[in-house]
């Protein structure tokens, strides 16, 4: 059985068209593409290397490696997409990047130990089994070569419930396995790296402290109100996660690294508030 949802496969075929449009359905992968291309490169060195790109949709992240002097295969189950990406890739004249209609699982099988760089990009929220495409790229890479996971979080519902709410307390996901906690949850715990973490959200105090902050004067989506301040907190009780929330006192409040500050929450909308922070003294 593929490890794949159909209605996925059929959503992004019907958008296959506006693949490589800047300004289309996939503009947000178009302006990250940028800075995870950097990061990518800067932490494996792409150029001369076997990479894989797990879930290539049009191609927007293969081509870009591909142009760092990697040799690329893109793989992905969505027809009309890959062969939007084949087509942008002949018209570029990319002689090292090729594309291939076949699962992670399978080509694991096929091709183990075989990549130096395994990158997986927003797909892992898409499949019925993302533990089972995480242990493929694994069998995939070579020993000592790099894999990326980027994702969104599968249960959005889940997360609106216990971090989004109106009863105004922070919970966090708690792995069950090592009772560490991680923020976002992921389909694997960071800290024991267990492929089946059961994450449940548990209360925490959301009292932390200021490691940086950046002041928003100008935003890039509709309804906020400029400027605001952005603070990155790492928390008291859990230094492992850090959280990045608007400073509510406003971008006139004095502020330094290591400042104390406390959750408080925005509230949105009846029953809906999102975390932000206080000063701890105004908390």
């Amino acid at each position: 059985m593929t490890n794949a949802d159909p209605q996925e496969l059929a959503k992004f075929g019907e958008l296959a068209h506006n693949w490589w449009d800047p300004d289309g359905d996939f503009r947000p992968l178009h302006q990250i593409n940028p800075l995870r291309l950097d990061w990518i490169d800067a932490q494996a060195r792409l150029a001369g290397k076997a990479a894989l790109d797990v879930g290539c949709g049009g191609g927007i992240l293969s081509e870009s490696m591909a142009e760092r002097g990697a040799a690329v295969l893109g793989i992905d189950l969505s027809t009309k997409p890959l062969r939007v990406a084949q087509l942008h890739a002949l018209e570029a004249g990319l002689e090292r990047l090729h594309y291939r209609e076949v699962s992670v699982e399978a080509l694991a099988t096929e091709a183990p130990n075989t990549f130096d760089v395994v990158t997986c990009m927003e797909m892992l929220e898409h499949v019925p089994e993302p533990a089972s495409v995480g242990q493929a790229c694994a069998r995939l890479v070579k020993p000592g070569g790099w894999v990326f996971f980027s994702t969104l979080n599968r249960n959005a519902k889940a997360f609106v419930q216990a971090i989004v709410g109106a009863e105004h307390v922070l919970k966090l996901p708690c792995c069950s396995r090592c009772t560490e906690f991680t923020l976002p949850p992921d389909v694997t715990c960071p800290s024991c790296h267990s492929l089946e973490p059961e994450f449940t959200w548990q209360p925490v105090t959301g009292r932390g402290k200021v490691r940086t902050w950046t002041v928003i004067r100008q935003s890039f989506l509709g309804g906020f109100k400029v400027p605001f301040v952005l603070v990155d907190v790492q928390l008291d009780d859990q230094p492992q996660v850090r959280m990045i929330g608007q400073l509510l006192d406003g971008p006139e409040a004095p502020l330094s690294i290591g400042d104390a500050v406390a959750v408080a929450f925005d509230d949105l909308a009846p029953g809906v508030a999102v975390p932000a922070f206080r000063k701890a003294e105004n908390a």
